[in-house]
């Protein structure tokens, strides 16, 4: 199963072998390399993701972590998060 990552599609669940979703037509996989494969949590304002990365395969799993930003100073403050991790 490969996931739609578009937070307004409805039926977010595609069969792998797609390129675009069935259901709202977004593109399956980030960077036509990411793809998401299984939910691992949510809040209202952030998803993450099990992925898979397409172009590497002696690291075949990821994380995609889907995060709505409110302000241009959010996006500072979760990259610095992100860089400590």
């Amino acid at each position: 199963m490969v996931y739609c990552l578009n937070p307004q599609c409805a039926q977010p669940q595609n069969d792998p072998e797609h390129r675009f979703c069935i259901t709202c037509g977004s593109v399956l996989a980030l960077g036509d390399r990411h793809r998401a494969i299984k939910p691992l949590g949510s809040n209202q304002r952030c998803q993450t993701w099990l992925a898979t990365d397409d172009r590497d395969p002696y690291t075949p799993y990821c994380v995609l972590k889907q995060i709505a930003l409110r302000t241009p100073e959010e996006f500072t403050q979760v990259v610095e998060v992100f860089q400590v991790l």
